[in-house]
């Protein structure tokens, strides 16, 4: 009976996961995704131009982070911003994918990480059903505050440029998970 109710547990956690993505992607209307276009609001289009440099300048000379005379007579790329979420479209580019739709692709990955690395997350530091599909189910509120649009974390946020902050706190939570889980045992 035991075994019985584990899988049920199981199936349901599964099915709100699939409704939790399939809302995010309905409700923010994912086939824009995949038109090739540069995508805009607040700094988002200047990340174009550095996913460009990393591409055609730096990764062929070897390179990760650089001096990019693009701005201000120039700056120094990568080494205040994460990096995977540039090369995350950049290696979709050199298999065919447009760099603009690979570049929307590394935007959106974090709202659909978050909810699995929260309910992992969760799975990792113990918690029973239903602890980690309820934290999976908040993280839609979180992802649809609007109360700010410039700290990073929430759609809004995303959308207006700050990406990098998306994707590394996306995993944030399944790396807390990871850790306290070490540390147990």
């Amino acid at each position: 009976m035991n075994n019985r109710l584990s899988q049920i547990q199981h199936a349901v956690d599964t099915l709100i996961l699939m409704f939790i993505l399939l809302f995010i992607s309905v409700f923010l209307d994912a086939r824009l995704i995949f038109i090739d276009t540069i995508p805009t609001g607040g700094d988002t289009a200047s990340w174009y131009q550095i996913a460009t440099y990393l591409k055609d300048h730096l990764i062929p000379c070897g390179r990760l982070y650089g001096w990019d005379m693009g701005n201000f007579c120039g700056y120094p790329n990568f080494n205040f911003y994460f990096i995977p979420p540039f090369l995350f479209p950049v290696l979709l580019s050199y298999v065919g994918l447009p760099l603009t739709i690979g570049l929307k692709l590394s935007m959106a990955s974090g709202w659909y990480i978050l909810p699995l690395s929260v309910y992992f997350g969760l799975r990792l530091m113990s918690y029973r059903f239903p602890a980690p599909i309820l934290g999976a189910a908040a993280m839609l509120l979180f992802l649809f505050n609007e109360s700010y649009t410039m700290f990073g974390g929430n759609i809004l946020s995303t959308l207006a440029g700050e990406f990098c902050y998306m994707f590394a706190f996306s995993l944030l939570p399944y790396f807390m998970g990871s850790m306290i889980n070490g540390f147990s045992t």
